[in-house]
């Protein structure tokens, strides 16, 4: 594209995968960018040069590789420790791999929190206080039963209108959560998902503590639940297991 078409070349300064062509102009954090209101992130300790985009009138984040991690390729550096608020979806991942999601505090998204779609990711020891649409969830899975099975471990979850965690067709570990005031209960498993949940502490949520239907299969261990609260037909059930659903 450089030489076909004349066009400036834009790269951050640093250790480079591939160090041709040369850059025409570099990426810095306060400097000119080619479009216009971008904000630019530096990652100045990853393990090549790597940056993001903020683009908030389109309410758009344009990442780098440095997102997806792959243990064994050297070219890539883990991301976590975001700070991210708004949004319909706090993060969304779709038809990808080995994705982590690690320590990041996630807030006031109105749809999702944190969405894995067709894809398998770890997703530990963050903080998500989001959903808080009509619909709102805190951290979903929906489709990636072709995956390899994800991991949900040691995160926060609270505040969502909706479900705090939940499945849709969908395959996970679900352990040492905190799952706590979420609107209409706190793990879901639905649409012939399959999870183990162990070890977590589910308080003060919405109609069930922990909720397995449709199909669905869980193996249930080691939990704390407390503080249900009444669902709209003035029931509120620790574990609550229905229609073909196998616990």
């Amino acid at each position: 594209y450089v030489e076909k078409f004349g066009v400036e070349f834009w790269g951050v300064p640093g250790v480079q995968a591939y160090p041709e062509p040369k850059f025409s102009r570099e990426i810095t954090e306060n400097g000119p960018f080619p479009i216009p209101g971008a904000r630019v992130v530096i990652f100045k300790n990853a393990t090549r040069a790597e940056c993001v985009v903020c683009l908030p009138q389109h309410r758009l984040l344009v990442t780098c590789d440095s997102v997806q991690h792959y243990d064994q390729d050297p070219l890539l550096s883990t991301l976590g420790q975001l700070v991210i608020t708004g949004a319909e979806y706090g993060v969304l991942v779709e038809e990808s791999r080995a994705v982590r999601i690690l320590g990041s505090w996630v807030r006031d998204a109105s749809f999702v929190g944190i969405r894995i779609s067709r894809s398998a990711a770890l997703i530990q020891g963050n903080e998500v206080r989001a959903g808080s649409g009509p619909y709102g969830m805190g951290i979903e899975l929906a489709n990636t039963m072709s995956q390899a099975h994800s991991t949900i471990r040691n995160n926060v979850v609270s505040g969502s209108t909706k479900e705090g965690i939940v499945l849709h067709n969908a395959e996970a570990m679900i352990e040492r959560n905190v799952v706590r005031g979420n609107g209409f209960r706190g793990i879901a498993i639905n649409e012939m998902s399959m999870a183990t949940i162990t070890g977590n502490t589910i308080r003060d949520n919405g109609d069930a503590g922990i909720a397995v239907v449709d199909h669905s299969m869980a193996k249930i261990d080691a939990n704390e639940i407390s503080g249900v609260r009444a669902a709209a037909d003035g029931t509120a059930i620790g574990i609550r297991s229905f229609y073909y659903a196998e616990v």
